[in-house]
């Protein structure tokens, strides 16, 4: 009973130690080809597969569960190493285009000396564009004063071209003259160019733009240049303003007399904008010194020493097409202030007749009475008389006449060169101010007997005075103004009196008129017609071939006096003789004169008996023509 049992155990323990004796040796990588070898001689080879796949199975497990445990490691790695090939890959590319370039050159030294080089040109180049900048800043002054210089000898030219033009003016009055204009042949030459060098600046530009920083020197040049006009733009506080104005403009005319020559030349270093933006900055600081110092001037003389330099400055500078249209206005605004300092040499002519003995003058040298007599054509014989001499005047007229005579030159040096200033609008305010002194004049035409019972032998007061002022007028200025400007003045005066006859006769102040009253005007009219004429010969005004003279500026009040006078005026009606006769006068006016004309100084109870027959005929038609007016209108 005990053999059976113990057969059963062997058995199971065979079947049990191929399956344990297979899990030893696969855990421990060992041979299992005897296992194998003994299962298929022991003819068992099923339970060797099956064992084999309960260890597969068992195996499985347990790498389904280390992968299970692991996984979330894993990918992290793969990707990490995915990313190593990757900066791999890049590094690679780098080191093999670094490669490339180290290859491309033979020597590393030869690269560091080229950069070298470099360095040290561009410390020289650089070096020698400061020094330039220092060096031009002390240049400017004298390039501004040259500049300013040859715009004084061109004005200077321009003053003495003028004159011979008058001189041969006058000579073409008098009749032709064979040495009447002279080739000038001296400085014919143009205007030496203003010499500074540039070289230091070409040289720094093109050596920054090849180095490819243009843009940086570009900038560097405009500030430190702009930096240095704000120095020159302080004046001296040390002195006056009457001192140091010269070096002071002179300084900033080369200032911008370099940089457009830089602008011109030196390719692109500079833009137009920013020259015209420092000028605008600089001219607008330069006005603002200006105006604040004309408003402290006390001095004619300083006010025009300084406006002087001021238009040379403006001359200067404009060859090289900078506006200068702030300067002038300046100049224009303190215009006023330097005549109302001009006129207190009042005070000098007051001081001259407070003084003054009113006792004849006794000149006894040829020298005394040019400078006294001659000079101011008090005299109408040219001839030298016999010493000693007493003129019939007193020394106060001479001294009046220097000081009238300084006035004119003063109030005329300040109004000449003022570039853009329309000479005319001074002439127009002139006119307007010799109009009001005419006025003056014409007042007296209220003293005149409009109902005069006698025709008068001689002109009325106020044409004697109008004509003495007209002549002292137009012997001043046609020895100050241009012919143009002289012509708009002596026209305006004659029209203007025109005006204040025709005026006076339609104003209420006169209610009526008589034929004697009118042969007043008329006696009147034919003196300013004989000073028209010969001022506007002796002018030379005749020679320019205006078409309207100063006589025709007389037409209105003479033809309304030669239609008063006319035997019969109701001619004026015909369009024929209106157009030819009475062209300028007006139906409205003429109505309103014409009602209060009459014939004759009748008294209130006169008698028409006295009038003769031509009188009553003129009457008539002097008649016809006042109800054709009136119908008319």
């Amino acid at each position: 009973m005990t053999a059976q049992p113990k057969k059963r155990t062997i058995v199971e323990s065979g079947d049990g130690g191929l399956g344990l004796g297979l899990a030893t040796f696969t855990a421990n990588g060992e041979d299992l080809g005897p296992i194998i070898r003994h299962s298929f001689d022991s003819g068992k080879p099923e339970a060797l597969m099956q064992n084999l796949r309960s260890i597969v199975k068992k195996k499985e497990v347990e790498i389904e569960e280390l992968c299970r445990l692991h996984y979330e490691d894993f990918i992290l790695a793969v990707d990490e190493l995915r990313g190593v090939l990757v900066n791999a890959d890049e590094l690679k590319g780098m080191l093999s285009g670094e490669n490339s370039h180290l290859g491309g050159h033979n020597n590393v030294e030869d690269m560091c000396q080229d950069s070298i080089d470099k360095a040290a040109k561009e410390k020289k180049v650089c070096s020698e564009f400061n020094d330039w900048l220092v060096h031009i800043r002390r240049m400017a002054k004298q390039i501004g004063q040259a500049s300013i210089s040859q715009a004084s000898l061109a004005r200077q030219k321009d003053e003495e071209m003028r004159a011979r033009q008058r001189e041969a003016e006058g000579h073409s009055h008098a009749g032709p003259d064979e040495h009447l204009y002279t080739l000038d042949l001296e400085n014919t030459e143009e205007e030496s160019a203003l010499h500074f060098d540039l070289t230091p600046v070409y040289r720094a530009h093109h050596m920054h733009t090849c180095l490819g920083i243009g843009e940086k020197f570009r900038d560097y040049y405009y500030k430190n240049r702009l930096m240095q006009l704000n120095l020159d733009m302080q004046i001296s506080t040390s002195q006056p303003f009457l001192e140091s104005h010269q070096p002071f403009l002179a300084q900033v005319a080369g200032f911008f007399i370099v940089e457009e020559r830089v602008l011109r030349t030196a390719d692109g270093l500079l833009s137009e904008s920013q020259v015209e933006t420092i000028w605008e900055t600089a001219i607008g600081k330069i006005t603002s010194i200006l105006e604040e110092q004309f408003s402290r001037m006390r001095t004619a003389s300083h006010f025009l020493l300084i406006k002087d330099y001021v238009t040379l400055l403006g001359a200067a500078v404009n060859k090289y097409s900078y506006r200068i249209t702030q300067l002038i206005e300046v100049l224009e605004k303190s215009r006023d202030k330097y005549h109302q300092l001009l006129l207190e040499c009042r005070k000098q002519i007051d001081d001259i007749l407070t003084n003054d003995s009113y006792e004849q003058m006794v000149i006894k040298k040829e020298y005394e009475y040019n400078m006294n007599v001659t000079a101011f054509h008090l005299e109408h014989d040219d001839a030298i008389p016999d010493f000693p001499y007493v003129t019939p005047f007193s020394s106060s007229v001479p001294d009046v006449c220097r000081i009238v005579r300084s006035f004119i030159e003063d109030s005329v040096s300040y109004l000449s060169y003022g570039g853009l200033m329309n000479i005319y609008d001074v002439v127009k305010a002139f006119l307007d101010r010799l109009l009001i002194e005419v006025d003056e004049f014409m007042v007296l035409l209220e003293g005149v007997n409009w109902i005069a019972e006698v025709a008068p032998d001689n002109s009325n007061d106020y044409v004697n005075e109008v004509l003495i002022y007209l002549e002292t007028l137009v012997s001043t200025a046609q020895e100050i103004l241009p012919l143009e400007a002289l012509y708009k003045v002596v026209s305006g005066a004659m029209s203007h009196i025109s005006d204040s006859i025709m005026t006076t006769l339609l104003n209420d102040g006169v209610k009526r008129f008589t034929v004697n009253a009118v042969l007043g005007i008329d006696i009147d009219l034919k003196m300013l017609e004989a000073f028209a004429d010969e001022k506007f010969d002796s002018t030379g005004l005749s020679d320019l071939g205006k078409e309207t003279t100063f006589r025709d500026c007389l037409v209105e009040i003479r033809q309304l006096v030669n239609l008063l006078l006319s035997s019969q005026p109701e001619n004026f009606m015909n369009p024929v003789i209106r157009q030819r006769n009475y062209g300028s006068l007006d139906y409205k006016k003429l109505s309103i004169i014409c009602d209060k004309y009459k014939d004759s100084a009748d008294s209130l109870f006169g008698s028409l008996s006295n009038r003769n027959t031509h009188q009553s005929a003129r009457k008539k038609s002097m008649d016809i023509l006042k109800r054709r007016l009136k119908d008319f209108s």
